[in-house]
């Protein structure tokens, strides 16, 4: 759980809105609720769209 509430602080931080954290929470809520193998299976998922993005980053020119 603080986990969460710190990935929360520090989206309120960033600037996201109020829908952005509320899907976050959602997130969150699913993540409690699942199995531990589950959990692996998204945080894989989770480590791949994080490479995603930094192609995405590289391909925009952002750092």
């Amino acid at each position: 759980m603080t986990e969460l509430l710190t990935i929360l602080t520090t989206a309120k931080e960033a600037g996201f809105e109020a829908g952005t954290i509320v899907s976050i929470m959602g997130i969150g809520f699913l993540l409690y609720r699942m199995t531990n193998k589950q959990v692996d299976k998204v945080v894989k998922a989770l480590d791949g769209l994080k490479e995603e993005i930094k192609e995405i980053k590289a391909h925009v020119g952002l750092k």
